[in-house]
């Protein structure tokens, strides 16, 4: 899966600020090792990025696919779970 960049808008930044994250954060996990799974939760992107962010902390990030491939648009995001680090680690 190819994983080179990101969409931003007004949307997705407010949206990810309101969890305490801003785009750098989200940028910084295209320098990490990113693990991919498929999102269960209905409505939401399509899969959820564990990757590093800023200062080496692990996010958790909602993406959907867009048109251009490569690029992921953000929908919402927050510092990883226990459960998502042990993913992660493995």
């Amino acid at each position: 899966m190819l994983i080179a960049e990101f969409e931003w808008d007004d949307g997705n930044v407010t949206h990810l600020a309101e969890h305490g994250l801003d785009a750098s954060d989200v940028n910084a996990m295209l320098t990490s090792r990113i693990t991919t799974l498929r999102n269960k939760r209905a409505g939401s992107g399509e899969y959820k990025f564990i990757g590093r962010g800023n200062g080496g902390e692990l996010l958790t990030i909602v993406v959907a696919r867009t048109a251009e491939p490569g690029r992921w648009r953000p929908v919402t995001g927050r510092r990883s779970t226990d459960g998502e680090r042990k993913t992660y680690e493995r």
